[in-house]
């Protein structure tokens, strides 16, 4: 195994020949996932038949090679193996000819990855974890006018209702977080829930600037 890893780390580009005994060797899965890891140059090159055998979506081989198109290997014609042997040498010789990433095909390995793996693990108690879900909240819009204009419209009414009795100082001090509570979810409470992709159409100014918390 450290035989491999040196290799890796050694490597400029990282050629895998997909077999079905390929994706199912753990030592093969490691030393691609090791490659990826360093953002190494892959090339897949498919050996099997694609009628009879192509990579499990579900799979880990997939989900690291699923988005670059792979030199087919399986026709074994002299003809054919001398041209893909001058395809797979002209790739690893030219860095503009690696094949661009699709976006789209991206978007769904991480969607899967995020279902595949969707816990996390507590930082105190690791031995316990929960769902993404149960973690974070959907991304949501405050307007800080409307904000510091809540603000301080609550310090002027704090000033006009300052006690005049110290023997109710007690009750009041009650009362008072009291009504932190309250004024901090009035004022910070009000949100509105947005996609991502459309943060930018609720900013109107030319500058478009949006502060992420």
């Amino acid at each position: 195994m450290l035989s491999m890893a040196k290799a890796v780390n050694d490597a400029s580009v990282v050629c895998c020949f997909m077999t079905p005994e390929y994706e199912n060797s753990p030592n093969c899965e490691l030393e691609l996932e090791h490659a990826q890891k360093l953002r190494k140059r892959i090339i897949p090159c498919m050996v099997s038949n694609r009628k009879a055998w192509k990579p499990d979506p579900s799979k880990w081989l997939d989900f690291i090679t699923g988005s670059i198109l792979a030199i087919d290997f399986s026709d074994s014609s002299e003809e054919n193996i001398r041209t893909k042997a001058s395809e797979l040498i002209d790739r690893i010789k030219n860095q503009s000819s690696a094949p661009k990433q699709n976006p789209n095909k991206l978007i769904e390995l991480i969607k899967r990855q995020y279902l595949e793996k969707n816990q996390i693990k507590r930082i105190v108690n690791e031995g316990k974890s929960l769902s993404i879900e149960q973690s974070y909240v959907n991304l949501a819009m405050v307007d800080t006018r409307e904000q510091q204009g809540k603000e301080k419209k609550l310090g002027q009414k704090d000033e006009e209702n300052k006690p005049e009795q110290q023997e109710q100082e007690d009750y009041r001090r009650e009362q008072h977080n009291h009504k932190i509570l309250d004024t901090f979810e009035e004022i910070y409470g009000t949100k509105t829930s947005i996609d991502v992709d459309k943060i930018f159409e609720k900013c109107k100014e030319l500058t478009k600037k949006v502060l992420v918390l």
